[in-house]
């Protein structure tokens, strides 16, 4: 029996059957009785036969008989595959035909009138794999964005309050965002520093009234009591230059001391600073030579009491009078700061605690070289000196105590 042209996949190439269990139609493949001389019901699972001795093979819905056996076949059963070349047996009815073949078989005719079998092959739309890659990626673009819309906002939103916050805090309270740097203080004396002392000095000496002494002054409030008493001062001085400058550390404290020559005159004035990691401020007490007492009263007066004094001292040989013993006595020759004028002897026993350690300081230092002198030495204090109730002398007292080995 031939079949009929088709120019397309047409229902005479399906036997439709219901089946004698579950009464779903069901169609198969006639090209199934080739393989197989029953098939399995992909809904209930039971087996049976079907024929090809459909009434009409023009039909439309060309029926065959299905029935029940309860032996296997020869043949075997024949299940429904899922194939992905194509499907033997359909589900239902429902099912469309061109989406399970994905080649559909077609007779022509060939030149000469015969008839040819040829396959059409369909190309598929689409893939699982493919639709799969699709849905991931609109996925991971739509959280990517998603994110990226709220990072965003976040970023907005935490721009405006930090706007809204710097913009509410009061210019007062705003610290600055360089702070100043401290640097270490190092011994040596450097131009900058230098500089700096000698603008405090014409600062000091301007009496324009411009600025304000104590910023540059160590001490303010016990110095400028001092000053305004006039006792102490520059008293007019001028100065032609630096003709020492030096730095120290004396106790843990950086001393800077620079010798100005004073105009028109033979003497000079050592200017003391003291410098700290933050500033640099006069001595002025060390620079003027202020003393509790002043030396011409204290020469004048000739006070029982010991009274207290920034000297130098440095050892001497004026031996007379009521010190003439030098076995018992050492003498001790005392200098003022910034007093050339005033000049005293001091004496102090040998054998006792403070002379021993005054002549152990200031024993001069031997030369190597036979021609060259010892160096003396000089000791810078803060002494006690008292007159001798004995001594008609104004200018011999005896050294009572040392209250410290510096003027600062």
């Amino acid at each position: 029996m031939s079949e009929p042209k088709q120019s397309s996949s047409s229902n005479n190439d399906w036997l439709i059957a219901t089946c004698p269990d579950c009464s779903k139609k069901i169609k198969a493949k006639r090209e199934i009785l080739q393989s197989a001389s029953s098939i399995t019901c992909p809904y209930c699972q039971s087996s049976f036969k079907i024929t090809n001795n459909s009434k009409s093979q023009s039909e439309e819905n060309p029926y065959s008989k299905a029935e029940k056996f309860t032996e296997t076949p020869d043949k075997g059963i024949r299940k429904r595959k899922n194939s992905k070349k194509r499907k033997i047996i359909g589900w239902d009815l429902e099912e469309v035909d061109h989406s399970d073949d994905q080649n559909e078989v077609v007779i022509v005719q060939d030149s000469s009138g015969n008839e040819v079998r040829k396959i059409r092959r369909r190309s598929k739309k689409g893939n699982t794999h493919s639709k799969a890659y699709k849905n991931l990626t609109r996925s991971s673009l739509a959280i990517l964005t998603g994110s990226g819309v709220i990072l965003l906002g976040a970023i907005i939103y935490k721009g405006f309050k930090t706007i809204n916050r710097d913009l509410s805090v009061s210019n007062n309270s705003i610290e600055p965002i360089f702070k100043e740097v401290i640097k270490d203080i190092s011994i040596s004396l450097t131009n900058e520093e230098r500089d700096t002392c000698m603008d405090i000095i014409k600062s000091f000496l301007d009496n324009s009234g411009d600025i304000k002494i104590e910023d540059l002054l160590l001490h303010p409030e016990i110095t400028m009591p001092r000053i305004n008493e006039g006792l102490y001062g520059p008293s007019g001085e001028s100065y032609e230059g630096i003709v020492n400058s030096v730095k120290r550390e004396i106790n843990g404290k950086f001393i800077i001391l620079l010798n100005l020559k004073v105009t028109n005159e033979v003497r000079s004035r050592t200017f003391a600073f003291e410098q700290t990691k933050e500033s640099i401020k006069m001595n002025w007490e060390v620079s003027f030579g202020h003393q509790i007492m002043t030396v011409s009263d204290f020469i004048t007066t000739k006070p029982k009491e010991a009274q207290k004094f920034r000297v130098s001292l440095r050892l001497g040989n004026y031996y007379s009078h009521l010190y003439n013993n030098d076995s018992i006595w050492q003498c001790l020759e005392v200098t003022y700061p910034n007093d050339e004028l005033s000049k005293t002897y001091a004496y102090v026993k040998r054998d006792s605690i403070l002379g021993a350690d005054i002549i152990n300081q200031l024993k001069p230092t031997e030369s190597i070289l036979r021609s060259t002198a010892a160096t003396t030495k000089l000791l810078t204090v803060i002494a006690k000196l008292q007159f001798n109730d004995n001594s008609d002398q104004s200018n011999q007292v005896e050294l009572k105590e040392i209250l410290k080995y510096n003027w600062f």
